[in-house]
C-alpha cells in the first residue's frame, strides 16, 4: 500500500449531543438525539482523503483502553492505517463533548486532548519514510515540529491547519508549504481581522500559500502570486458545522495532491466542507468526490488581491 501521506495530530473520542439550543451555566436540557465518532482536524481530513481514494498513515497517539479500541475501529473502517506504537500502555485517549444546535448547526465543544504517553514522544524516523506529504495541527507541538523538521528536510512538504495558537508555531510556519487558519486563528495569533493582510503575515514567517476560513463568508487563498476569495457552498439548511474546517482543509490538500489549480483546490476545499454541512458529524456526513467536483462548478473564485 503506497502511504505518501501522513498526519499527525489531535485525535479525540467525541460523543455529540444533538439540542435545541445550547444550555446556559446551571441549566439542563433533554438531548434531542446523540451519536459518538473519532474527531480531530488531521484524522477527519485523512478521512475525506480516504474516501477520494487516496490512501494515508496517521501518527497520533492514544491509550490502551476502550476509547483507543474504538479510535483504531474507526480508523481501520476508513482505510487510513496506523503504526502498532500509536497505542500507548502509558496514556489515555482524547475525549470531547459537543453539543450540536438542531436549528442553526452551531457547535460548542468541551475537549481533554490525550494524556499520558498518548499525550507526546518522539516521532519514529522510519514512520516517515516514504512520506511526500505532512498534514499536521500542531500538536503535540515538540512531535510535531520534529516530524516536520524531518520531512523537510528530506524535501517534502508540510501543511498546517492552525486552529488555534500553539507553542512553536513559528517553526512549523517557517517549513510549511500550507497554512489554513481560521479567521480567528489571525485575530488571536497576530491581531489582525484582515484575511489577506493575515495571511501575508504568516507567510513572511515561511509559509509558502495561506489560507483562511470564516463559516459562511468562505474562505481566501494567499501566495506570492495573489490573492483570492471563494464564497461559501449555498445551502438550503445547515445541520452541523463541526468538521467544516477539517473538510475544507482535506478538500484543499486533495485537489493539490491532483495538481490542481491553487484556485481550483480552493474550490474543491469550499464544496467539501459546504456539503459536509448537510449532516451531523464528521464521518458519515463526507461527501463524495462526485458530489464535491458537481458543486465546485456552482462556485466561482475572484481575484482578491487589492483588498
Amino acid at each position: 500500500m503506497d502511504e505518501r501521506i501522513a498526519g499527525l495530530g489531535t485525535i479525540l473520542v467525541d460523543d455529540i449531543m444533538i439540542v435545541e439550543q445550547t444550555p446556559r451555566i446551571d441549566e439542563k436540557r433533554d438531548a434531542l438525539e446523540d451519536e459518538r465518532q473519532v474527531g480531530g482536524p488531521v484524522p477527519t481530513a485523512l478521512a475525506l482523503l480516504a474516501r477520494f481514494g487516496l490512501q494515508s498513515r496517521f501518527l497520533g497517539c492514544w491509550g490502551d483502553d476502550a476509547a483507543g479500541a474504538y479510535v483504531e475501529s474507526v480508523l481501520r473502517s476508513d482505510g487510513i492505517t496506523f503504526p502498532a506504537a500509536s497505542r500507548r500502555a502509558d496514556g489515555r485517549t482524547g475525549h470531547a463533548h459537543v453539543w450540536v444546535e438542531a436549528d442553526t448547526g452551531r457547535r460548542t465543544v468541551v475537549c481533554r486532548r490525550p494524556s499520558g504517553g498518548a499525550a507526546n514522544g518522539p516521532i519514529a524516523p522510519d514512520d516517515l519514510a516514504g512520506v511526500d506529504w505532512l498534514h499536521l495541527d500542531g500538536w503535540p507541538p515538540d512531535r510535531a515540529v520534529e516530524a516536520a523538521q524531518i520531512v523537510h528536510e528530506r524535501g517534502g512538504h508540510v501543511s498546517i491547519d492552525a486552529g488555534s495558537p500553539r507553542p512553536r508555531m513559528d517553526e512549523l510556519f517557517a517549513v510549511a508549504s500550507h497554512v489554513n487558519c481560521p479567521r480567528r486563528f489571525l485575530e488571536r495569533y497576530l491581531d489582525e481581522s484582515d484575511p489577506v493582510m493575515g495571511a501575508h503575515q504568516l507567510m513572511s514567517l515561511g509559509a509558502r500559500q495561506v489560507t483562511v476560513t470564516d463559516g459562511s463568508a468562505g474562505g481566501w487563498l494567499v501566495n506570492r502570486a495573489g490573492a483570492w476569495h471563494c464564497p461559501a457552498l449555498p445551502l438550503d439548511r445547515i445541520t452541523d458545522t463541526n468538521g467544516a474546517g477539517d473538510v475544507f482543509c482535506g478538500g484543499m490538500l486533495y485537489g493539490t495532491l491532483q495538481g490542481w489549480t491553487p484556485q481550483d483546490a480552493l474550490r474543491c476545499g469550499c464544496a467539501a466542507a459546504g456539503l459536509k454541512c448537510r449532516g451531523r458529524g464528521n464521518r458519515a456526513a463526507l461527501p463524495t468526490l462526485a458530489e464535491v467536483e458537481s458543486a465546485m462548478q456552482r462556485l466561482s473564485v475572484r481575484d482578491a488581491s487589492s483588498e
